[in-house]
């Protein structure tokens, strides 16, 4: 496993892809919540990852997912197999 902490802004920023395998990840918002979705993602119509909980995604091969913070600078922990 592999262990990244993205830094998300109020712009959306890839968290995770493309990828050449389809793998299962796991997402932690750190300090506030931050949302996860496409590259349109806005803390409007995104997926909401609240503050200290896990979530589990499965991500297609060739998918990105992106994420983006409601204000500021926080931080999400992507949990990922270490090879494809």
């Amino acid at each position: 496993m592999k262990t990244t902490l993205k830094t998300l802004t109020e712009t959306a920023q890839v968290v995770y892809g493309p990828k050449v395998g389809s793998n299962w990840i796991y997402i932690r918002a750190l300090g506030n919540d931050c949302y996860i979705g496409g590259s349109n993602v806005t803390d409007a119509n995104g997926l909401k990852v609240t503050t200290n909980d896990t979530i589990s995604l499965f991500i297609e091969r060739g998918e990105i997912l992106y994420g983006v913070s409601k204000t500021g600078a926080h931080s999400l922990v992507v949990l990922e197999p270490s090879s494809e």
